[in-house]
């Protein structure tokens, strides 16, 4: 990548930002108006064009101004991006989200991606890989009102999963308690693969009488555990986000794109391409980045016992890095200090 001087690195950064925040094409009126007044639209025209000759710009059209290609929005994320201070509202929002701590992993996963959505407004991919496979290490059902009841599970690795269920109307408080006490006394320390097994069979007998309570916890354990089964977690919040960005507005290339985000492996590898701390991946850097015409802003992050927290934000190619980057930044800071407490 060829380096530029300072008046060509203005006008890089003049053209991206812009572009960032319109949307439209890059003329050297603009430029010479909003970015570098003391500069002439006739020079300004003149360094478009070997901007755009070195590769890091392009030209929609002969008569329409410039926009960043793939090589030049790599050079201002790698050397002229500053990210913004993020501002007051937004911070104390960081910080308010995790001020009660950690109550489980899950918990963690589940803020922080709320959290990334909201401050970012971009479409949000998480990946949260555990260390070894999952084991059932807490059941309990509490009594709400009437024939309902919550039924709450916890994994060794601080996974909580729960869910309202029925419970008879005609079964006491003693024979609720019981059926708990069945259910851990045959569950508690099993992997997902032994409860899928023997001991569900087994306790499947052993709770004839409380058929209905015992089929909704192996229905909450085989569809929450098994998400965990295979050591990670894929997340994707707010994928109707894509849809408000104007480069996804043809129906076509929106549901290609909400296909792919769909694709639990595909969203897996591609968070995998962020090595440790936070990064970008643009364009034709990634085949999804490349076929949907995308921008991705990553953070590979230390979790609790050893594992790695990946979280990133995804929108069209014209994604606001340095703020995704800023964002990503005061989110990664504030979960760095609340898991080392």
């Amino acid at each position: 990548m060829a380096d530029l001087d300072g008046r060509k690195r203005q006008i890089l950064q003049a053209v991206v930002e812009d572009y960032v925040r319109s949307g439209d094409p890059v003329g050297s009126r603009t430029i010479a108006r909003k970015y570098l007044i003391t500069s002439s639209p006739a020079t300004i025209r003149n360094e478009l064009a070997d901007l755009e000759e070195l590769g890091y710009l392009d030209q929609p059209h002969t008569s329409a101004g410039r926009v960043p290609s793939d090589q030049g929005y790599r050079f201002y994320v790698d050397r002229l991006m500053q990210p913004p201070q993020l501002s007051r509202q937004d911070m104390l929002r960081i910080r308010n989200a995790y001020r009660q701590g950690a109550q489980s992993l899950e918990w963690l996963i589940h803020e922080t991606v709320k959290l990334l959505g909201t401050v970012s407004e971009y479409t949000v991919l998480a990946l949260v890989p555990q260390p070894g496979p999952q084991r059932l290490q807490g059941l309990d059902i509490v009594p709400c009102s009437g024939d309902q009841a919550v039924l709450v599970l916890v994994t060794d690795q601080g996974l909580v999963f729960h869910r309202m269920i029925e419970v008879p109307p005609d079964q006491p408080p003693e024979s609720l308690a019981e059926t708990v006490g069945l259910l851990r006394e045959s569950l508690l320390g099993r992997s997902i693969e032994d409860i899928r097994g023997r001991a569900l069979s087994r306790l499947t007998n052993r709770l004839r009488s409380r058929a209905q309570v015992a089929e909704q916890v192996f229905e909450l354990l085989l569809a929450s555990l098994a998400s965990a089964d295979d050591g990670e977690q894929v997340v994707v919040q707010g994928a109707s986000r894509i849809a408000q960005q104007r480069e996804y507005q043809d129906l076509a290339r929106l549901t290609e794109i909400l296909g792919f985000l769909e694709q639990r492996r595909a969203v897996r590898d591609l968070l995998l391409e962020m090595d440790e701390g936070i990064g970008a991946v643009i364009g034709r850097e990634h085949r999804m980045a490349q076929a949907f015409g995308t921008g991705v802003v990553m953070a590979n992050l230390p979790g609790p016992g050893g594992s790695r927290l990946r979280f990133g934000v995804v929108g069209p190619k014209r994604l606001d890095y340095a703020r995704a980057t800023a964002v990503l930044g005061a989110i990664a800071e504030q979960l760095g200090e609340m898991l080392h407490e």
